[in-house]
């Protein structure tokens, strides 16, 4: 895992708040929006500079960011698990 999954806000159909807080354009592969909602956004190894694209992938919607907190710790546990 290069960068940490991290925490958004999707706003509407174009446009997320980043876990700085920080308002972003995003977009999908497809370009099918998102439902407004908290996500996990994480890249892949080979992604030079993590940006909101369609080479991100977007996990949700979660109800709140302590739901998309939980399944985040929940996913990290599990990556650590396998390779303790």
């Amino acid at each position: 895992m290069r960068y940490f999954p991290e925490i958004v806000k999707v706003i509407d159909h174009s446009r997320l708040n980043d876990s700085e807080s920080y308002e972003q354009c995003y977009w999908t592969a497809g370009g099918r929006p998102l439902r407004p909602g908290y996500y996990i956004v994480s890249w892949p190894n080979e992604v030079r500079q993590p940006r909101y694209d369609e080479r991100a992938s977007f996990t949700g919607p979660f109800r709140s960011h302590a739901h998309a907190w939980m399944a985040l710790d929940h996913r990290l546990d599990l990556i650590y698990r396998k390779s303790a």
